[in-house]
């Protein structure tokens, strides 16, 4: 079956875009040649690269903001497009909300600690002008009123809920909004077996994480709260039996082959190391999932994944010209 001109229009508008990507073979090629002096040199080939070298940017939190509004960008494309089909419009629009769970989150940990941690510029708070109000809520209630606000009301009603709680809300319920949303739209649209399966793997990553800190930390037991429900390939039941063993033999508890793997390599490191191991593997397993996929909200999802790793690889970079780290060092923590 042919594509609709919407979709053929949005699919080579995007192909273009991810063209002009930091690749893998233009890490490699800064990791062997760069310095920090030639890094804006290396990268102007790149869409991201010639706006960093036009752009007059000083320190890393001036260029930390120009990335994440970069990386906004991104999502605004697809979202606010009229030329685009529904269906990708309504995946960029449920998958940016996971930067506002990620600053619900931080919004929490600050208030608890009683020390403001930053914020990421993306996601719907930004967009409706509420993100620095968000930013000064000292307690669940305030945060709850400004989601309200925000148009995030299913979060709002999550921490409305654990108002009584003593102690900062669980996260869990909080992920599992966002989770839940997710698969929610993207069973709905055109792909959506894939897509949704992509959105269970997904969910899975988030839980390995949590198994593979906990395993490696030895705080297994407040770990079983932190399970987001239900699971997908990785069950809560399966999770729990995980909990119980050392970092060693973790991987012996885990059926699915993939992420069996990552347990596995995970084994040698430390807690500090499993994210990067996590997302390395979990944008290789989405990556293989969604890059040759045609439906249209197939393609905006690999699009979106791959410029939010674009993001943290070039985050990366920058902090290694300015911290005087070696380019090969990056390389290794970044998603390629």
């Amino acid at each position: 079956m042919m594509p609709s001109p919407k979709a053929a229009f949005m699919t080579a508008l995007l192909q273009s875009r991810a063209a002009k990507n930091v690749t893998a073979d233009a890490v490699a090629r800064i990791s062997a040649n760069a310095d920090g002096n030639e890094l804006r040199e290396n990268l102007r080939g790149t869409d991201v690269g010639r706006r960093l070298g036009e752009s007059t940017l000083q320190g890393r939190r001036e260029r930390d903001g120009f990335l994440w509004e970069y990386l906004d960008e991104q999502f605004l494309l697809i979202e606010e497009s009229p030329f685009f089909p529904r269906g990708a419009v309504s995946f960029g629009r449920a998958y940016v909300r996971k930067f506002d769970l990620a600053n619900i989150k931080a919004r929490l940990r600050s208030i608890a600690a009683g020390k403001a941690l930053p914020l990421i510029p993306v996601g719907i708070l930004r967009r409706r002008g509420l993100l620095d109000d968000f930013a000064e809520a000292d307690s669940s209630e305030d945060m709850a009123e400004i989601l309200r606000f925000a148009g995030l009301g299913e979060y709002a009603a999550e921490l409305s809920a654990a108002e009584d709680a003593p102690g900062m809300p669980e996260t869990t319920s909080l992920d599992a909004v966002f989770h839940r949303g997710l698969a929610a739209v993207a069973r709905g649209l055109e792909g959506g077996t894939v897509l949704a399966h992509a959105c269970g793997v997904l969910l899975d990553y988030a839980n390995l994480s949590v198994l593979l800190r906990a395993v490696s930390g030895d705080w297994g037991a407040p770990a079983e709260k932190q399970f987001i429900p239900p699971g997908y390939m990785l069950s809560g039941q399966e999770f729990k039996e995980a909990l119980s063993t050392g970092a060693k033999d973790v991987a012996k508890r885990i059926e699915y082959p993939a992420y069996r793997s990552v347990a596995e390599e995970a084994a040698a490191g430390t807690s500090a190391g499993v994210d990067e191991i996590i997302a390395k593997h979990r944008f290789i397993h989405l990556r293989g999932l969604l890059a040759a996929q045609v439906a249209p909200p197939c393609v905006a999802a690999w699009y979106l994944l791959s410029k939010e790793a674009e993001v943290r690889n070039t985050r990366l970079l920058l902090k290694a010209a300015e911290d005087g780290f070696s380019f090969e060092a990056a390389r290794r923590c970044m998603v390629l």
